[in-house]
């Protein structure tokens, strides 16, 4: 499972890996006086989910530090 933590207007990019597919995901707003969500994604491994600007620094080639807190760890479900 996958947990960000997200704000209005920031994204979370979902592939799928083996068609190339693209899903977007835009946090519209937030009706809490934090003003961000707390996401939990759980996904088959065929499935790619990255903040947005970890996504763009993917296929950039560049590699960005805070890749490896996006990692997800796969449930045996």
């Amino acid at each position: 499972m996958l947990s960000l933590t997200r704000y209005p207007g920031q994204k979370i990019i979902v592939i799928h890996k083996p068609t190339g597919q693209k899903i977007t995901i835009n946090i519209a707003s937030v009706n809490h006086p934090s003003k961000q969500v707390r996401l939990n994604i759980s996904a088959d491994s065929a499935f790619s989910i990255d903040r947005e600007e970890i996504y763009l620094d993917k296929i950039k080639g560049t590699k960005n530090d805070d890749t490896r807190n996006d990692r997800i760890q796969r449930d045996s479900n």
